[in-house]
């Protein structure tokens, strides 16, 4: 039910590290990539709950 709203976010999140990072923003940048480092962790969690649910 989340997977797909966190996909999102992880793509918008990439878009604005790429934009902050061309206006010389890195201390944004960086606090998107903490963003980023979560949704990359907590995507594969739901990958793998989302398969269980289809193997039941």
């Amino acid at each position: 039910m989340f997977l797909p709203i966190d996909r999102r976010q992880r793509d918008n999140t990439l878009e604005l590290i790429d934009t902050a990072e061309q206006r010389g923003q890195h201390r944004l940048a960086a606090n998107y990539r903490k963003v980023l480092a979560n949704l990359e962790q907590i995507i594969p969690a739901l990958e793998a709950l989302e398969q269980d649910d289809d193997a039941r």
